[in-house]
Order: C-alpha cells, then sequence, then structure tokens
C-alpha cells in the first residue's frame, strides 16, 4: 500500500512538474535566450521557488486533467465501431424533411434516402465513417511539450574563433602564393633546360624517369593475344592470369621487359644520329672540317697595283 501511493504521488508530482514546463515554454520568452541544459535548470529553480497557492492549483489542474485523460480511455476502450448507416442516421439528425416526422416516418424516409445516394456520395460517407471510427477508438495521448529551438552557444568566443579563421585564411592564401611562385620557376627552369638539351638526351631523362611496372608491361604482352576475346573481358582474363604468376615470374618479366626497353632505345638513338648526319647542316659541318680554308698574304707589287687602279677609276 505505501508503495502505491509513492508510485501515485511521484506519478502525480511529474504531471504537475509537466504542466507547470508546458506554461512556462508558451508564456516566459526569456527562455528562448538559454540553451537546452540553462533552461531545464532555470524552469526547475523556478518549479521549486513556487508558492503553495500557485502549487495547489497546479495540483488540482493536474487531477483533473488525469480524471479526463481516464474517461477518455475507458471510452475508448468500451467504443464500438458504428456502421455505415448508424453513421448516416447521426449525420441526419438535423435534416429538416425528418425533424417533426414521427419515428417509424423517419425511419422509412431515412432508409430511402439512404438507398438512393449516388455512388460518389455513398464512397465519401464510408471514408467519413471509418475516419469516426478510428478517431474514437484510438487511446488520447497526454499533450506534447511545444517545442521551443534552443540556442546553441559557440565553443570559443566569437572575437577569437573570427581570429583564428581569418589567421587560418591568411596562411592558406600566403602557402597557395608560394606554391604558384615555385610551380612557375620549375616550369621555366625545365623549358630553359629543354630548349639547350638534344632530342636524345631529352629522351633518355624521359625514359630513366619512367621506368614501367610489371603489370602494365604483362598487359602491353597479353593484349596481342586476346584479340578474340571481348573488350569488358580483356582486363579480367588478364588479372587472372596475373594472378596465377608467382613472384619470381613476375620479377623475371620485368628484367625482360627492360632489357627490350633498352635496344628500343639504343636503335632509337642510332637512328636519329644518323638522321642528324645527314642534314645539310650537318653535312656542310663535315665539309668544313675536310677542307679548312686558308687566307694568303698578297705581295707589294699587287697592293701597289691595286693601289694604281683605285686612284685612276672616274668614280
Amino acid at each position: 500500500m505505501l508503495c502505491r501511493t509513492r508510485v501515485q504521488y511521484r506519478s502525480r508530482r511529474g504531471k504537475v512538474f509537466e504542466i507547470f514546463c508546458r506554461e512556462q515554454l508558451l508564456t516566459n520568452r526569456s527562455l528562448c535566450e538559454l540553451t537546452q541544459g540553462e533552461r531545464r535548470k532555470a524552469i526547475s529553480q523556478l518549479f521549486r521557488d513556487l508558492s503553495e497557492e500557485r502549487l495547489l492549483g497546479l495540483k488540482q489542474q493536474a487531477s483533473i486533467e488525469q480524471l479526463r485523460q481516464e474517461a477518455l480511455e475507458r471510452a475508448a476502450a468500451f467504443f464500438k465501431p458504428v456502421t455505415l448507416y448508424e453513421f448516416f442516421t447521426q449525420e441526419q439528425q438535423d435534416n429538416p424533411a425528418i425533424v417533426g416526422a414521427s419515428p417509424r416516418e423517419k425511419e422509412m424516409k431515412l432508409l430511402h434516402i439512404f438507398e438512393s445516394l449516388p455512388e460518389k456520395a455513398r464512397k465519401a460517407l464510408e471514408v467519413r465513417a471509418e475516419q469516426y471510427n478510428v478517431a474514437n477508438s484510438k487511446r488520447p495521448t497526454a499533450p506534447v511539450l511545444p517545442m521551443i529551438p534552443a540556442r546553441k552557444r559557440p565553443a570559443f568566443p566569437t572575437s577569437n574563433s573570427s581570429t583564428k579563421t581569418e589567421k587560418k585564411k591568411t596562411r592558406k592564401r600566403r602557402e597557395k602564393a608560394h606554391g604558384r611562385i615555385a610551380k612557375e620557376n620549375t616550369q621555366k627552369e625545365t623549358a630553359q633546360a629543354s630548349i639547350g638539351e638534344p632530342t636524345t638526351l631529352k629522351k633518355k631523362k624521359a625514359v630513366e624517369q619512367y621506368a614501367a611496372p610489371p603489370y602494365s608491361v604483362f598487359v602491353k604482352e597479353q593484349m596481342a593475344s586476346l584479340h578474340h576475346v571481348k573488350p569488358k573481358e580483356r582486363m579480367r582474363v588478364i588479372g587472372e592470369r596475373w594472378r596465377s604468376l608467382t613472384h619470381e615470374e613476375r620479377q623475371r618479366r620485368l628484367e625482360a621487359a627492360k632489357v627490350k626497353l633498352a635496344d628500343n632505345l639504343a636503335a632509337s638513338t642510332q637512328k636519329e644520329g644518323m638522321t642528324e648526319s645527314s642534314t645539310p647542316r650537318a653535312m656542310n659541318k663535315a665539309s668544313a672540317k675536310a677542307f679548312p680554308t686558308t687566307v694568303t698574304p698578297l705581295s707589294s707589287a699587287a697592293k701597289g697595283a691595286c693601289i694604281h687602279t683605285e686612284s685612276a677609276s672616274p668614280f
């Protein structure tokens, strides 16, 4: 018995506090400026500081609301769904055509009107009757507390946070500028270096920088033998073959690919050397080296003859 009274007291006090919270959230606008935790603390403090008269009024309101809810629950538990004709008779109680008639005449008129209803009106009546049954058979629930959005406080003061964000933005902007300048300098250096280098050295450096991985070499080798396979299935077949190889076989294939690449590079450099030697500029340089031109000094007699002819000329 004592345990039951304690439970009832706690539930009644919780109901009183719920009604007080609902009133404060609807009337006290100063709670909107607080966070969720601060709002809970403020409402609890206000509830503790209530006067006896105010607390007694809240208890009476809570008991009335509790009795009303229990009555609605009992009504919902004993509610029997009405039929379509019963719902129709309830709606037609205020019809002036049947107000002054006797009960038998009223029943006959209602039955005649119900049977002569069109299809659309009957469907609308069925929908309304179903809504009525659902609304009356549902157990009542307690009113929900009003939702007031809580103000979120920033983790840090706004001034510090703004200065930090500004510092981050300036640092990122400075880093981007330095990176862009460094990239432009490297591009200029590479362009200047590429102007002075011959084509063979460029290709040699490119080959040295790019070392083909074993799998790409294996794919190039296997593509030639998979023309009969669909393009979508080729990579799957190549992948299965690659997974079936051991580590030693993969290294062996890589060494063979490197040797083949070196042979191709040597052949290309030899071919380019032959083409450069066959150009007219290279041939002129070679002939100049083979037959150097010599300048012989003039004698004193020849010099005198030249001077005499220049003075004798009319121009």
